[in-house]
């Protein structure tokens, strides 16, 4: 009778404290802060844009460097890079990138 009752205890006790582990709440996040505009007069930082592809053919990447020259945003400059895999897998040479 006394083991019993044991194992119900401790089973009552793992489960509340995986409840109030749960509940519990960890550091509050703060937002991020917002963008701020330029003032007349003001002149905001250069921002520079790295994009790349897996083209299969040297005309996919004339297409997708030709968009990346036509988008002229204020500011922010566009570079594609066509990437292959000459040497390791595409997606390898991302993740190392990263």
């Amino acid at each position: 009778m006394n083991l019993k009752r044991t194992f119900w205890l401790l089973s009552f006790l793992l489960v509340a404290s995986l409840i109030f582990s749960a509940c519990g709440g960890g550091a509050a996040e703060e937002a991020p802060a917002p963008v701020e505009e330029a003032e007349a007069g003001e002149t905001m930082e250069a921002v520079t844009l790295r994009w790349r592809t897996r083209p299969d053919n040297q005309e996919e990447a004339d297409v997708y460097q030709g968009i990346s020259d036509s988008l002229n945003l204020e500011g922010i400059t566009l570079e594609y890079e066509p990437g292959g895999s000459e040497t390791s897998s595409y997606q390898d040479v991302l993740k190392t990138e990263l």
